[in-house]
């Protein structure tokens, strides 16, 4: 599976012509990591659906952004990119554990 990163998908769409302005991007870019997982959590319970909560808890952050956080995403495809990347740290945390191995072994 390839991860994409949503703002990477959003410039996509932008060069593809969709009408996305470059403070929306930025907005983006500067909000991605302030996340409030309290909102975040009543936004699920009030919801009941996990990837729409985190979409309204990113645009209220980021709220010119608001409008095409999702747009042309689907549930799915947000879903998905979530399990390439968990499998992708996955993956890289039995690499960093074949090195110790190797590392132990070297030593003996």
């Amino acid at each position: 599976m390839t991860q994409v990163h949503p703002i990477s998908f959003i410039q996509s769409e932008k060069e593809l012509g969709l009408p996305i302005t470059e403070e929306q991007i930025t907005e983006m870019k500067e909000n991605v990591t302030n996340i409030d997982w309290d909102v975040a959590a009543s936004e699920e319970r009030a919801r009941r659906h996990d990837v729409m909560a985190h979409v309204h808890t990113f645009g209220a952050v980021a709220p010119t952004a608001a409008p095409i956080i999702h747009l042309g995403a689907t549930s799915c495809y947000v879903g998905t990119d979530a399990v390439s990347v968990v499998e992708r740290e996955r993956k890289r945390g039995e690499g960093r554990e074949k090195e110790g191995e190797n590392s132990l072994q070297k030593m003996e």
